[in-house]
């Protein structure tokens, strides 16, 4: 059963994404959010921290700069890649041994005895590497969010060309949804002949440490995604998506309806970054594109976010929505096409009904 609506995994009202709240909190929803999501490691980790800045501990002078924290910016996530980070460059081997992700075996939730004085370690001795990883934007990159896209790509007309394009696409991995059986739904995309992405701060994954930095990102004792990453990066090595260091709003103004071929524009886990001015114009850039659609070159615009329930959001539930332009009589009107967690599996499919505005 979902939470209320406007209300996060635990029970608490869910913040809006604008809103500024004490580290302190926004450690507590994470943890909670992680909890309900199947990470107990992070849901401990960030307990502990959270503990240690409310006694004023190491970290309440570390994390002093983001003393009050934007809900949307996820600062959680930041403290929990840094020290998963540290981890794989084996540059934490007291806290490795408790991160399943290089073999160690996780302590029980909610118990930071076991993990407190490792953690402690690693904030006191990487002060700067932490100051870093706080400042950049997560990159999740989660492969199983091809889920969803599948879905969107596999309703386009078979014989029909695609041209994918990502918003915030990260190091692209979702660009390769056609080739990536996330889910195994056994669907048949062959049409995708053009595929490119945006983001701020790309990820190269065809790098080490690219490929470093997106595994850092993925909760250390949740071993379906590492596996899930470790096949998308394999099929990267293939085919290498491309992705421009561009803003979101310049990208989506860049775009050209192409004739006898279908414009899918592609984002996920992204709007809560965007502020709201970013959301208008994107979604103003896309109703033009949409102007320019007709049968033979339609527009879709798909997003796997937070869905608007009564004004609320419920924390654990990503909705995919869907606009689509054809020259139709309902051009542009969203619907919701299905649900699941944010990380895209299971995906629950479901028959079209209209959706609330999400800008």
């Amino acid at each position: 059963m979902d939470p209320p609506a406007g209300a996060d995994v635990g029970g608490r009202p869910r913040p809006r994404d604008d809103d500024l709240l004490p580290f302190e909190e926004v450690l507590r929803l994470q943890a909670g959010a992680c909890r309900v999501l199947g990470s107990p490691l992070s849901a401990t980790v960030l307990d502990h921290v959270a503990d240690d800045v409310k006694r004023g501990g190491t970290s309440a002078e570390l994390f002093e700069p983001w003393a009050r924290a934007r809900f949307g910016d996820f600062t959680g996530l930041r403290v929990l890649a840094t020290a998963h980070r540290l981890v794989l460059e084996r540059r934490a081997p007291r806290l490795a041994v408790h991160y399943p992700s290089v073999g160690g075996i996780a302590p029980g939730d909610g118990d930071t005895t076991v993990i407190g004085l490792a953690l402690d370690e690693v904030l006191s001795e990487h002060w700067q590497e932490f100051r870093l990883g706080m400042a950049e934007v997560p990159q999740t990159n989660e492969p199983g969010r091809s889920a969803p896209l599948r879905r969107v790509l596999a309703s386009v007309q078979p014989t029909r060309p695609i041209h994918l394009r990502e918003i915030g696409a990260s190091g692209g991995l979702n660009l390769l949804a056609d080739k990536n059986d996330v889910a195994s739904d056994g669907l048949t995309i062959d049409t995708v002949i053009s595929r490119r992405g945006c983001d701020v701060n790309p990820i190269d994954i065809s790098t080490t440490v690219g490929r470093l930095k997106l595994t850092s990102y993925v909760w250390a004792d949740d071993v379906a995604r590492l596996e899930r990453l470790r096949g998308a990066f394999e099929i990267a090595a293939v085919t290498p998506p491309q992705v421009e260091a561009l803003d979101a709003v310049d990208f989506v103004r860049s775009m050209r309806v192409e004739s006898n071929s279908a414009l899918v524009i592609w984002h996920s886990a992204v709007w809560f970054y965007l502020a709201l001015d970013q959301r208008r114009a994107i979604l103003s850039a896309i109703d033009k594109l949409g102007a320019a659609a007709n049968p033979t070159s339609p527009v879709i615009h798909a997003g796997w976010e937070l869905p608007r329930r009564g004004g609320g959001r419920v924390v654990n539930q990503f909705a995919l929505v869907v606009c689509q332009w054809s020259g139709a009589d309902d051009d542009g009107v969203a619907r919701t096409w299905g649900s699941g967690p944010p990380h895209g599996v299971p995906f629950r499919e479901q028959p079209p009904q209209l959706a609330p505005p999400n800008a």
